[in-house]
């Protein structure tokens, strides 16, 4: 009886060694990273162009042949200098022709109140009946009347002939011309594109999920840096938040006002390309991983393996700055004991063995 005993024993520990040797065998060897947490302001950063908020495109307000112009592209400018003048013999023709009625409709009523001045003298003696006094006071009413409406004839047509020259409607820089001297032009066509060089701002879009977070944030601010060599960092704050989603690229529209001190050195100018930092006052808890730790999805998702008990377990991973070998994510505590080999081989489930453990990515 013992006999046999001893063999049940010796077999069963046979099958327990060769189970577990099996086991090993199927177990994959994997380089295990030990993050640490990062709770820092999260910041959102995002590339936009520099508007000005003056930009015209310039008619005249009158119909017209072009018989100068004062400016040509690139052109400075300031508010009220003349840019184009049309052919203006016509209207001022017509503004002699108002001249010459105005005068008549003067005459015409200095001697409707010389009439009337002669029969009221006469009134006095009771030798002049009271309809013709009537009849003199109407007339100059009359002709007092049509001393007003030749006035504004004149000032009309005066009107008009200050209209066939186009002024600028404020200071900047002429960034199209679009018409020629000889050129016939109506107040549809748009001649000349004024740019202003001061009131800058930088337009960004900004994607649907943070509308709500920075409308509750007061004062958001942000750093700003133009896409040029040697550009500034300036630190500034954002100005408005224009509450309306554009319904197919998602995004919210931001404006940061740039400083006009900043014009002058030639830091920003309109068209050009920005980078800006905008500070947000609630923290993320991020998480510094190498990028070998990273699976990418198909639809562009990433996820990262963690060993638990010898165990791959998977956990979604937005990803939301990147440096040279290593990247910053959130979706994990700082806990987790992070597979960095054979990521892309491994799936949920799959048993593990620790081959080696390294520290921070940073």
């Amino acid at each position: 009886m013992q006999v046999a005993a001893r063999a049940v024993l010796c077999l069963l520990a046979t099958t327990i060694m060769c189970v577990a040797s099996d086991s090993y065998a199927n177990s994959t060897e994997v380089d295990v990273f030990l993050p640490t947490l990062d709770r820092s302001p999260e910041t959102i950063q995002l590339t936009g162009s520099i508007e000005s908020a003056q930009h015209a495109n310039i008619a005249t307000m009158e119909a017209g042949s072009v018989s100068t112009l004062f400016v040509d592209v690139g052109t400075e400018v300031a508010k009220g200098d003349k840019l184009l003048q049309l052919n203006a013999t016509l209207a001022k023709l017509e503004l002699d022709q108002a001249k010459a009625s105005l005068q008549a409709a003067n005459i015409a009523k200095i001697e409707a109140e010389r009439l009337l001045n002669e029969v009221v003298a006469l009134s006095n003696r009771q030798s002049v009946a009271k309809t013709l006094i009537g009849e003199r006071k109407a007339n100059l009413a009359n002709a007092q009347a049509e001393v007003i409406k030749q006035q504004a004839a004149v000032s009309l047509q005066q009107e008009l002939i200050q209209r066939h020259t186009l002024y600028a409607p404020f200071s900047g820089i002429i960034a199209k011309r679009e018409v020629d001297i000889g050129e016939w032009i109506t107040p549809q066509n748009s001649v000349l594109t004024l740019v202003g060089q001061s009131n800058l701002r930088l337009v960004l879009d900004v994607p649907q999920e943070y509308y709500t977070q920075m409308i509750q944030q007061p004062h958001l601010s942000a750093t700003v840096n133009a896409d040029t060599l040697d550009s500034r960092a300036i630190e500034i704050t954002v100005s408005r938040i224009v509450g309306v989603a554009d319904p197919i690229s998602r995004t919210f529209v931001v404006h940061v006002d740039l400083p006009n001190n900043n014009m002058a050195t030639g830091d920003f100018i309109t068209g050009m390309s920005a980078t800006a930092k905008i500070h947000m006052a609630s923290q993320k808890d991020t998480v510094w991983l190498p990028k070998s730790a990273i699976k990418q999805h198909p639809d562009g998702g990433s996820s990262i393996f963690a060993i638990e008990s010898g165990i791959a377990t998977r956990y979604l991973v937005d990803i939301i700055e990147s440096h040279a070998d290593k990247v910053a994510v959130t979706g994990l505590n700082g806990t987790e004991h992070i597979v960095v080999s054979g990521v892309e081989l491994l799936k949920n489930g799959s048993s593990l063995t620790i081959k080696s453990t390294v520290g921070s990515a940073l």
